[in-house]
């Protein structure tokens, strides 16, 4: 088996391209995943699975549309590196085919689908949930009309060395009780985190740009560190999860917004303040349309460049009790500390913040408050309407976001960059 083919980077490769290479190549080494692009738009999924058909090269890649297809997987699952499931109603078929696959070669495909389905416990195997976001989308396509710089491609044939794991690693891959939580518990988890382990020791032997570690067996540190960085995505959401952070952010910025509209404290100065609202808001307890938000107004908050975001940032910068508001408002970044907050320009607070599209506006906080999962209400009768989620679905997290650095697991080795 011959190294990877790779071109000089010029624009990174986003993290959806980076999941989808390390599922791929965990298969080669018998470690299958299924991974879910949600939340995308078809256009950006249709090229981003062009590409991983590139990688995983165009004659082992089988599309799944009937159960034909699925009489050709049976044939010949060994064969395949990836197979891209259109018809939701054959995801489980496909998955049990896949996982319960033996042969004299390991070798087995990844599944990739745009549908999370619904009974995720029937499937066998380890999932991986891509909940794409604005930010994401934008990072896919300007690689995209980049060339696709870094782009790769498997080489024939099955990798030449064995692999094994460096004992280190036993911690987090196989379930245990890890101090504070720190690694994952259920089975499945621990078998994805072990499969994108292996697809990155596969691609780094291969990979051009790292010719010292060919030829080596071992998946350690180096794979340890590049794994968990990409486990903090904010793509990844986990298999069983009802809602996400999305929607949590979502619901705590749209209450910042009802709060600074209806809120008779915070009316000096405040250009979001209601100018035509009932003026007996205070005493009634009925909801006007005034202390509510709109969809087209939930879309704007998830745009951090509109004026709105705009609005929002620099009253919160200039009014006492703004800086615990703004810590409401949901980030994908390390958020300042208060005199940071007070000093720094919007755009450069804005950019902390999750975006999110008009999309996902529909498929997250409309479906989600039509189920009733967001619900509307005061939280005494002089109070503007506060939109609220059960508790127990807004603290969900992936298993993955306290994962113990490399340094505590490879205490005695020095860092790789």
């Amino acid at each position: 088996m011959t190294r990877i083919n790779t071109v000089p980077a010029s624009v990174p490769k986003p993290d959806s391209v980076l999941f989808g290479e390390l599922a791929i190549a965990a298969g080669v080494v018998g470690q299958p995943v299924a991974v879910y692009f949600s939340e995308s738009t078809a256009t950006v999924d249709c090229e981003l699975w062009k590409y991983l058909s590139e990688f995983a090269r165009h004659s082992y890649v089988l599309h799944v549309h009937s159960q034909k297809d699925v009489t050709t997987l049976r044939k010949a699952v060994g064969h395949w590196r990836l197979i891209v499931v259109h018809a939701t109603r054959l995801l489980n078929t496909v998955a049990w085919i896949v996982q319960l696959h033996e042969s004299e070669t390991p070798a087995r495909p990844a599944i990739v689908s745009r549908t999370v389905p619904d009974a995720i416990d029937d499937l066998p195997t380890p999932l991986l949930v891509l909940r794409s976001t604005a930010d994401e989308s934008s990072s896919v396509i300007r690689w995209l009309m980049a060339g696709r710089p870094q782009r790769s491609m498997l080489p024939e044939g099955p990798p030449t060395n064995g692999m094994t794991f460096d004992p280190a690693l036993d911690p987090v891959t196989m379930p245990s009780d890890l101090p504070n939580g720190r690694g994952p518990k259920k089975l499945r988890d621990c078998q994805l985190l072990a499969a994108l382990l292996s697809g990155a020791w596969l691609t780094k032997i291969l990979d051009q740009q790292s010719p010292e570690s060919t030829g080596l067996p071992t998946c350690g540190r180096q794979e340890y560190q590049r794994v968990r960085r990409l486990l903090q995505s904010p793509l990844l959401s986990t298999a069983d999860e009802a809602v996400t952070q999305l929607a949590v952010d979502m619901v705590g910025r749209t209450n910042v917004l009802l709060d600074l509209k209806c809120n008779p404290e915070l009316i000096e100065g405040n250009p979001l303040r209601c100018h035509d609202g009932d003026p007996t808001w205070r005493i009634r307890g009925g909801r006007t349309r005034q202390e509510l938000t709109t969809r087209n107004e939930v879309a704007d908050l998830g745009n951090i460049h509109s004026r709105l975001i705009q609005e929002i940032v620099e009253f919160l910068q200039n009014v006492s009790g703004g800086y615990a508001m703004f810590q409401r408002m949901g980030f994908v970044r390390r958020p300042p500390n208060e005199r940071e907050f007070k000093s720094s320009n919007w755009r450069v607070l804005a950019r902390m913040l999750r975006s999110w599209s008009f999309k996902q506006v529909r498929t997250h906080f409309e479906a989600l408050r039509k189920d009733g999962l967001i619900s509307g209400e005061r939280d005494s009768r002089n109070a503007p309407w506060r939109y609220r989620l059960p508790e127990e679905l807004s603290i969900s997290s992936t298993p993955f976001r306290s994962l113990p650095p490399a340094s505590e697991l490879f205490p005695d080795q020095e860092t790789v960059a």
